[in-house]
């Protein structure tokens, strides 16, 4: 990964973390207020940009994106991701739902922010020398492409955009253990859709798969960094995912 770097679209990252050793170039948080929705920004704005715009955020499920990067690009303590000498773009793509404020797991992705984010990383791609996006981020149910991309133009606009400058953009296809459908945004067409094995080869149990995923990758019981200089073992098809940005 050396003189590369890979863009993380996720929750904030504890940027800090040793397992980063300094390579964190750019810090950025998309995460806009609404009606339904608080930003989990440092600054409680739309948007913020600068050194701690990705801190590692204070409410449940943020250490999600610590452990993300550290698969993708970490390097330290004797170990490292799969990409140890890549640089990293961290940026937070999630805000708080008011319906949850304060329960698990109630920070939610939306497709306003994720846009901005990939919009930011195709004006800045040539800078930062940006191989790839990851977006361990997804939700739904869908049984075949062409509903997927109708039903997410938006998006599949922002994702073509970056794969027509050879950005690649990996996204998880989800855990609901769908066996012929996958979540979105990893079912449109332009992305590159991973889904989970675990150690000894095998599809994960919880990982969706159909005749639409691209890529299989380990997700199960991966050990990756956590906030405040931890480690935490975790699994999904966020974990598959950024093995494959790494790459």
């Amino acid at each position: 990964g050396n003189d590369w770097s890979v863009a993380i679209l996720d929750t904030a990252q504890d940027t800090s973390h040793p397992f980063f050793s300094d390579r964190v170039l750019e810090e950025l948080c998309f995460s806009s207020n609404s009606e339904y929705a608080n930003s989990i920004c440092s600054n409680g704005e739309d948007f913020d940009y600068g050194p701690g715009a990705a801190a590692n955020c204070q409410v449940d499920w943020c250490s999600h994106g610590t452990h993300v990067a550290g698969i993708a690009v970490g390097n330290g303590y004797g170990g490292s991701g799969v990409a140890p000498g890549a640089g990293i773009i961290a940026i937070n793509v999630f805000k708080e739902l008011k319906e949850c404020e304060g329960e698990e797991h109630c920070i939610r992705s939306s497709v306003y922010d994720r846009i901005a984010a990939m919009n930011w990383v195709l004006e800045n791609h040539d800078e930062y020398k940006i191989a790839a996006v990851n977006m361990s981020i997804g939700g739904g149910q869908y049984f075949d492409q062409a509903s997927c991309d109708a039903d997410n133009g938006p998006e599949k606009a922002a994702i073509d955009a970056l794969v027509a400058v050879n950005v690649a953009v990996l996204i998880a296809t989800g855990n609901e253990e769908f066996s012929d459908s996958l979540g979105a945004p990893g079912c449109i067409s332009s992305a590159i859709g991973v889904g989970s094995t675990t150690k000894s080869d095998e599809i994960s149990y919880f990982s969706n798969s159909s005749e639409m995923l691209d890529i299989l990758a380990p997700g199960s019981d991966i050990v990756s960094a956590a906030p405040g200089e931890s480690w935490a073992t975790m699994s999904g098809t966020s974990m598959a995912t950024p093995h494959v940005a790494g790459a």
